[in-house]
Order: structure tokens, then sequence, then C-alpha cells
């Protein structure tokens, strides 16, 4: 019997693989140092982790980033269906401390997070891994300045850069299950 898919490991790794390809151009007019649209998958303090190791020894080749955040529920309850999946995904860039909100849309946010955000919510519908064929239902959060929000102020970034975000909030992901296997 085949190993049933993943969401995360399996299926979100190829959008942004697709996504990466399909914006790769368009992003490095903007800075010719981008090498791809990454991805990482996991709870906080794993991606974390990860992303501080990495730059140890690769900075440049960390954003933008694509970031499936744990935990999130997968129903199982629906015949036919491997799992429905309700996900928070951030997309994430680069950005500066001292950028005015419109610094940060005309150097972050329209040149590469939008694009992005674009490019992956086309990537799920045509990659065909999710019963969706219409616009994806999802909340969208523009997160300038993204990290720990406090009260009316931001109490400290979650990683180590100053980062601008868009959140997909609110996504529900639902994939087939294969239970037909040929021997």
């Amino acid at each position: 019997m085949k190993p049933p898919v993943r969401i995360a490991d399996d299926l979100i790794r190829q959008v942004v693989n697709a996504t990466s390809v399909k914006v790769l151009a368009t992003l490095q007019a903007v800075d010719p140092l981008i090498t791809a649209v990454h991805y990482q998958y996991g709870h906080y303090n794993d991606v974390k982790e990860r992303l501080l190791q990495k730059g140890k020894t690769d900075k440049p080749n960390r954003y933008p980033l694509i970031v499936l955040f744990e935990d999130f529920r997968v129903l199982n309850r629906v015949p036919g269906i491997f799992g429905i999946a309700d996900v928070k995904i951030i997309i994430l860039h680069t950005s500066s401390k001292s950028y005015t909100r419109q610094q940060r849309e005309d150097s972050v946010f329209n040149p590469v997070l939008v694009p992005i955000y674009e490019a992956f919510l086309t990537q799920l519908r045509v990659r065909g891994f999710f019963m969706q064929y219409g616009p994806f239902k999802h909340t969208r959060i523009d997160r300038p300045h993204w990290g720990d929000p406090g009260q009316y102020q931001n109490n400290g970034y979650l990683f180590d850069e100053v980062l601008d975000g868009i959140e997909l909030s609110d996504l529900t992901l639902q994939t087939y299950f294969n239970n037909c296997v040929i021997a």
C-alpha cells in the first residue's frame, strides 16, 4: 500500500517550487541576489532554529521564504478525502527596521511579496493537489515589521532579521485519498 500523502511535506513544497519557477525572473529584476522562493515547514521553534543554522553558512539563500507553520488541524471525517487541513502560511522577505510603511510597500510588498502571493495561490489551484477549482478562500493579513505584536507595538522579532510578510490564515486545503493501489 502507498504511504499517505502529507499535505505539508509533499504537496505544499511542490507548490512552492512551482511558485519559485514562475516568479524568479520577476524577483531577480528587483534583487539579483534572490536565488529562489524558499520553503520551510514545522513548528515555529524548529523553523527558527533551521533558519539560524542556515544563516551561519548560507545567509543569502533564506529569503524570500514561504513558511507553513504547525500545528494545524487535519480533519479525516469525509469518505474519499485524505484530509481537510486548516493551515497558516506566511510569505516573508527581509526589510529594514527604519523603513516607513510606504517604503515597505514600495520595496518589499509590491515588488516581492505580492507577486509571490499571487503566484502561490495560482499554483495551489493549477497543481491539482487540492479539491478547489476557483479562488482559495482565506484571510490575508499584511504583516509589515513582522514580529511579536504584543499590544500596540512590536515586542520583538520572531527570527533573527527584520521581516515583512503576508499571512494567509483560515486557508482550507482538501486532498483526495488514493485508495486505488495497483499491485
